[in-house]
């Protein structure tokens, strides 16, 4: 999504901390800033225009006293866990083993939270392929 926006004439917010990877080889477009948001906002001021990546928990922190544009980009929770897996396993090491029914409770939580602008992954990759 965030190359995406980029390639549209949207840049993007990002520190460049996480290095690009075997696993992301494009980069992770991330800002460390955004995880301290709750504590220090300061970083909305370079944001402006921009398009800044950020986990769906965190927006709640965001200032009241400002506007965003919000996309919500929704993926099967079942390809996350199969995706951060196979990355885990690349990196020798492990992350958490939820059950079946662990990840349906998740996924019914994650589909009836109230967005705006909602964005499901597949069909923006699929279309994105075809574009291309």
């Amino acid at each position: 999504m965030m190359q995406m926006l980029e390639a549209g004439g949207v840049p993007a917010l990002t520190d460049h901390v996480r290095a690009r990877d075997d696993d992301n080889p494009r980069g992770y477009f991330e800002l460390e800033a955004v995880k301290r948001t709750k504590r220090d906002s300061s970083w909305l001021e370079a944001a402006s225009g921009r398009a800044v990546k950020m986990v769906h928990l965190l927006l709640y922190d965001l200032p009241a006293d400002r506007d965003y544009q919000v996309i919500f980009m929704r993926r099967k929770l079942e390809e996350v866990v199969r995706s951060q897996g196979r990355m885990l396993e690349r990196r020798g090491t492990s992350g958490a083993d939820l059950s079946d029914e662990q990840l349906k409770t998740i996924e019914r939580l994650v589909h009836y939270s109230p967005v705006h602008g909602m964005v499901e992954y597949a069909n923006t990759v699929e279309t994105k392929v075809s574009r291309a």
